[in-house]
């Protein structure tokens, strides 16, 4: 049968068998539904919906922008005017895939979701004193100040004379005027400690200085710099911070560390449910490396 002929008795079935469906009510109801439901998504994907919050909240933006207590009806159409204009530009670069090889976004959304993580495992929990006490016990090592020393000092090029401090005068605010050269750290050294006295001026100075009392001359004492006749103003004990002065750093340091963990949480489960096609270490391939990737988070455990 020539083609032509085949068309036209196709299309001769097809039109019988719409005339006769057509007399039949349920299937009538079914098309029409179908018609129905496709038109009503299609409009709901035109249909813009923006929430009364942003909004409102455009409106107080655009009122701390103008100092404004209140805005003129012609600036609350501008503010809704920006707020739609965002929305709709929104969800035409969307429409467009503008969004999908955008690195900027990619990374933006990220770290949203780490922070969405984040909060959702800080809402509602507050640290316990057991559990910030556990921790300052951690931290008290790093938080422990040294001893430190308040000194003065008359500085000479040359070796001051051996008996030369007993002849300087008790100094009051100052070391006495006049008595030494001009020194590059100055002659007022204010509460350093025994580690920072050694570095600039060698361990033997230091420990001299943290065996002689307070209100004394030391010296003469060499340095790396030349000799010096040294007066200790006072001695500070070493101290530990309390646990009282240091629980607003405790609880910083506690939240910091609820989020730590919930974000490797987050990576080590998103990180269990990757699969790739080669295996796991094999470098030859970047889905292999990917794959090696991914089994070393899961393996993490949180911090």
């Amino acid at each position: 049968m020539p083609v032509q002929g085949v068309r036209q008795s196709w299309f001769r079935r097809a039109a019988a068998l719409l005339r006769r469906a057509s007399g039949e009510p349920l299937l009538q109801f079914v098309v029409l539904g179908s018609l129905a439901f496709a038109a009503g998504q299609w409009l709901d994907t035109r249909r813009v919906v923006i929430p009364d919050w942003r909004v409102e909240e455009a409106q107080e933006q655009m009122a701390a922008f103008l100092a404004t207590p209140a805005l003129t009806a012609e600036q609350r159409l501008e503010a809704d005017v920006r707020v739609l204009g965002d929305e709709l530009l929104y969800r035409e670069a969307l429409r467009r895939g503008l969004d999908r090889d955008d690195l900027v976004i990619r990374r933006h959304l990220a770290q949203k979701l780490l922070l969405l993580t984040e909060e959702l495992e800080l809402a509602g929990r507050v640290p316990d004193v057991a559990g910030l006490q556990a921790l300052y016990r951690e931290m008290t090592p790093r938080w422990s100040e040294p001893a430190r020393i308040s000194f003065c000092h008359a500085y000479s090029r040359t070796p001051w004379p051996a008996g030369a401090a007993a002849g300087q005068p008790a100094p009051a605010d100052s070391c006495p005027r006049g008595a030494g050269e001009a020194f590059a750290l100055g002659t007022e050294i204010h509460r350093w400690s025994e580690a920072e006295i050694a570095a600039q001026f060698g361990p033997a100075f230091a420990q001299a200085l943290a065996a002689a009392p307070a209100g004394t001359w030391v010296g003469p004492l060499a340095s790396r710099f030349g000799s010096h006749l040294v007066w200790i103003r006072e001695h500070v004990a070493a101290r530990t911070p309390t646990f009282e002065e240091k629980r607003t750093t405790l609880v910083a340091l506690w939240s910091q560390r609820v989020r730590q963990h919930a974000r490797q949480e987050l990576l080590r489960q998103l990180a269990g449910t990757y699969r790739a096609g080669s295996q796991p270490g094999d470098p030859a391939t970047t889905e292999g490396r990917l794959a090696l990737a991914a089994a070393t988070l899961a393996q993490q455990d949180p911090p």
